[in-house]
Parts: structure tokens; sequence; C-alpha cells
């Protein structure tokens, strides 16, 4: 999960825990980056519109980058 808001990632096992309460970004950071990075050149590989900050106007980076 990218939180444009914040910029921050969040990692889940969808499979043991489909209600997303336990955050594995911490205890897999390496796993949360490659995804991020993933995410990121997908969204920009399909020239995706990312949201704008409310302060200063600039776009929210894509993940991971």
């Amino acid at each position: 999960v990218y939180d444009h808001a914040t910029q921050s990632l969040e990692l889940f096992d969808l499979a043991r825990d489909l209600g997303e309460a336990r955050d594995l970004s911490a205890s897999e950071p390496e796993r949360t980056q490659a995804l991020a990075r993933e995410l990121g050149a997908a969204l920009g590989g399909y020239g995706a519109q990312m949201p704008q900050l409310r302060e200063g106007g600039a776009s929210v980076p894509y993940p991971g980058t």
C-alpha cells in the first residue's frame, strides 16, 4: 500500500491477513522497496498522473523513486 499523502509504504500478506492488520514493511524492507519500485515503474510506464501536494503543488513522486 502506498499512501500518497505521507508517501509511506505498507506491506501485507493477504493470504494470511485479509483484514490488513499486520504491516510487514518493517520486517521485510527489501521486499517492500522492490514492490514499490515495481509499482512506480508500472505507473510511470502508463504515464499515470499522480496527485499534487497541497503545499507547493508539486506532484507526489511515484513509489520507490
